[in-house]
């Protein structure tokens, strides 16, 4: 079978290449037919260049183009031994349709021999409009930006500039349904604001009247970045780039960007005027840079906020880039030997509350022994998860402390699949939970990067967790850790153009072997821009080695009803705005047990909104938590279908606990009280008096510790000021384990603590 490219643009005539130099092996070819991706029809007339694949990157001029003929075949002749490019130009043109631009980037020619590669061109539709001034006057020079990679092999950025008459005209993969977000980047030398259009647009063969954008004038941020150490961070060839993202209330503006000069100065143009905006350091995850050898890194997080007024110039001073620290991971499997290719995720919280995402993309995998190296990682706690075909996925059981300038080893043991058991099933309602066009249809994931801008539903996925596993306060900051394996639920796409063998909704996912909760869920963003997921109710599985267990059914409920709400930080409490970065709110069933994650999760945005949609009508409880923020629980509260239910979250810290700890009617000196939910605790007096401030209004979990005495756990519920509670502590004593008898009954069991004096013992041990 011949090989396909699945390209965009144009093919040529046979043509022989004289002008390459003569050499004694004998010359190759390469040939192939143009053909139509959706039809798979021959295309006639396709223009096609041919590059050197070494000089095609550095702009190399074409050795040669040839066009296709009537049966839409081509071929080049005459070619030595090598790697060759083939690039179609966009705006190509057939008996019906315009197709777009694409690549071929590795046709290997071997000398004597004729390499087959048959083109398939995807057909373009265009999506247009026009930008104008506040005053209705076209701007010229104004970039129209679409980012969407919906067909394989093709660019994911689409850009056109608005000519003198401010029209734009984007040539796009041919779409009927509207599935493209479009933005208006702002005009280079000027101070216009940049704007997102208002939805999503079809690009139609004759042309699509995209949205119309009507620019403002908008004011300035200048400012330095610098490193640690005091070194200017600035862009060249050698460098990452720089791109502090701006981000205002509607939720993720990925313009203007901002490019620090040679001493790390910065102006970033064209920021809206008159409202609170931030300055978020990217978009990606993570950013890193190398100055002077030393890598420098940190996590997403904001700056601000700033309200300018228009043509204002605010400098934000300098903003430092920590040192950043290592992580070498090694991983092997029992038997200790390397694993190969094995994709490792980084995820964490940044040492100023940024989250931090390393390797999401897949991009970052061990080598030929097992190793990878990751030189510039933020200082802060991370989260390790490591994957490989064939093997169980692998959490690390805690975090990683990552240390400015130092390394970071850790050894991971991938346990092959065959120890564990394959769970095969589907999700019954995924026709109503996967993401869908205007028309109800369902469409590819491969959509969802872009869509997610928009207030759209993702990816539909199952994951699982130990049974037996309690969803503690400080496990929802690391939800991701309990995961014991995930996996994505078939959408029934190759990509937008083509279908899958698989059936829709239908998923299999590794586990090991025991007992299982089966979760599915729903990601997508939010209208903040937020991460946010929507979850069923978890199913028990067990396995054995080995075993596959198929015909698991599980469901997403989808309701029509939304709890949102902003999230507040008292000004003087530190880290104070940063944490919101990596701010989490669950919203929980009322009478589900610890067992179960959530009804719905989400994050928030830079004001410190956030918002969860589709919920089913019911009874919930809030949790709030992050970084060095403690947790906020809500009272419980009732949602009904349609309804939405504005729910407040305030990190006050103004509640105050006092009373004493005693026992046997004696107080306790030096006895622990701790709170659950800030994490805050201190000691009790000599007279047994205690005080606990700076605690959270709402539920909370006091423990009182103290050596030689019972450990007392009590759940109190806070109010903003003083509340008082006073705790009696049991004598600690010796455990008792073995074969416990009645008299009364003769019955017998084994016991592990005291038992009432009435009962004798027999065959007892006491335990250290």
């Amino acid at each position: 079978m011949r090989p396909e490219a699945v390209l965009c643009g144009e093919v040529g005539p046979a043509v022989v290449l004289e002008h390459l130099e003569p050499r004694l092996l004998l010359e190759g070819a390469i040939s192939g037919t143009v053909m139509d991706y959706t039809s798979r029809l021959p295309l006639a007339d396709i223009e096609i260049s041919l590059y050197d694949t070494a000089l095609y990157a550095d702009a190399g001029t074409a050795l040669a183009t040839a066009t296709s003929t009537s049966d839409g075949s081509y071929s080049f002749t005459g070619l030595s031994a090598g790697n060759y490019c083939l690039e179609v130009s966009s705006g190509a043109s057939g008996d019906d349709y315009t197709y777009l631009q694409a690549l071929a980037e590795y046709v290997e020619v071997v000398d004597g021999e004729t390499a087959e590669q048959d083109l398939l061109l995807h057909r373009a539709g265009t999506l247009y409009g026009y930008v104008t001034d506040t005053g209705g006057n076209p701007i010229e020079g104004a970039v129209a930006v679409v980012l969407a990679e919906y067909a394989q092999g093709l660019s994911p950025v689409h850009v056109a500039t608005t000519d003198a008459n401010g029209r734009y005209e984007l040539l796009l993969p041919l779409s009927y349904d509207p599935i493209y977000p479009i933005k208006v980047a702002t005009v280079e030398g000027t101070a216009y604001t940049a704007q997102i259009g208002p939805g999503l647009y079809a690009a139609e063969p004759g042309g699509t009247h995209g949205p119309d954008f009507q620019l403002a004038p908008g004011a300035t941020l200048t400012g330095r970045v610098v490193t640690s150490d005091g070194d200017p961070v600035y862009r060249d060839d050698e460098m990452p780039v720089l791109m502090p993202l701006l981000t205002v209330d509607n939720g993720e503006l990925n313009a203007p960007v901002a490019m620090p000069d040679q001493n790390g100065y910065f102006s970033l143009v064209g920021v809206p005027a008159g409202v609170d905006i931030y300055l978020k350091t990217f978009d990606q995850g993570w950013e890193n840079f190398e100055v002077n050898g030393k890598h420098y890194a940190w996590g997403q997080r904001w700056l601000g906020p700033f309200n300018l007024e228009v043509g204002e110039t605010y400098d934000i001073g300098t903003v430092t880039v920590p040192r950043a620290g290592a992580l070498q991971v090694t991983v092997t499997d029992a038997e200790g030997m390397p694993v190969v290719g094995a994709s490792v995720q980084v995820v964490g919280v940044d040492q100023d509350g940024g989250y931090v995402s390393i390797g999401h993309t897949g991009s970052a995998s061990t080598d030929e022994s097992g190793q990878l190296q990751l030189d510039a990682v933020p200082p802060g706690e991370m989260l390790l998860v490591v994957r490989k075909e064939g093997y169980l996925d692998y959490v690390h059981p805690e975090y990683l402390t990552i240390s400015s300038g130092e390394t970071t080893t850790v050894s991971v043991v991938l346990s092959d699949a065959r120890t564990g058991f394959l769970v095969r099933g589907r999700v019954g309602n995924f026709a109503e939970a996967a993401p869908k066009n205007s028309l109800g249809q369902v469409l590819p994931y491969s959509l969802m990067p872009d869509y997610c801008m928009y207030n759209q539903p993702g990816e539909v996925m199952v994951f699982a967790t130990p049974k037996g596993l309690d969803w503690r306060i400080e496990d929802l900051l690391r939800y991701e850790v309990n995961f014991s394996s995930t996996s994505m639920v078939e959408d029934g796409f190759v990509d937008y153009y083509g279908q899958s063998q698989d059936e829709p909704g239908t998923f299999s996912i590794g586990l090991s072997a025991g007992q299982q909760m089966l979760m599915a869920f729903r990601e997508g963003r939010s209208l903040y821009g937020g991460v946010s997921l929507l979850m069923g109710d978890p199913v028990e599985i067990t396995g054995h080695a080995g075993e596959t267990v198929g015909g698991v059914v599980l469901d997403i409920p989808i309701g029509s009803a939304t709890v949102t709400g902003t999230i507040s930080v008292p000004e003087d409490y530190s880290p104070g705005l940063v944490s919101l970065a990596s701010t989490i709110v669950v919203l929980r069933d009322a009478y589900a047990d610890d067992s179960v994650l959530g009804r719905a999760l989400t994050t928030v945005n830079c004001r410190g909104q956030y918002v969860m949609e589709n919920i089913p009508a019911g009874t919930y409880y809030l949790v709030a938590t992050g970084p060095r923020l403690g947790a906020y629980i809500s009272e419980p509260f009732t949602v009904s279908a349609g309804q939405t239910v504005t729910k407040n979250i305030t990190f006050d810290y103004g509640c105050t606990l006092t009373g004493t700890v005693t026992s046997g009617g004696s107080p306790v000196a030096a006895a622990r009280v701790a709170s659950e939910v800030t994490g805050r605790f201190t000691t009790t007096a000599a007279d047994g008096s205690y005080q606990l401030t700076g605690l959270m209004s709402g539920y909370d979990k006091i423990t009182v510790t103290k050596s030689g005495y019972a450990t007392k756990d009590t759940e109190l519920k806070l109010t903003t000021g003083s509340n008082s509670q006073d705790f009696v502590l049991d004598d600690d004593v010796a455990a008792v384990t073995g074969t416990v008898r009645n008299a009364a009954t003769s019955s017998s069991s084994t016991k592990s603590w005291l038992l009432e004096p009435e009962v004798r013992f027999s065959s007892v041990s006491l335990v250290a």
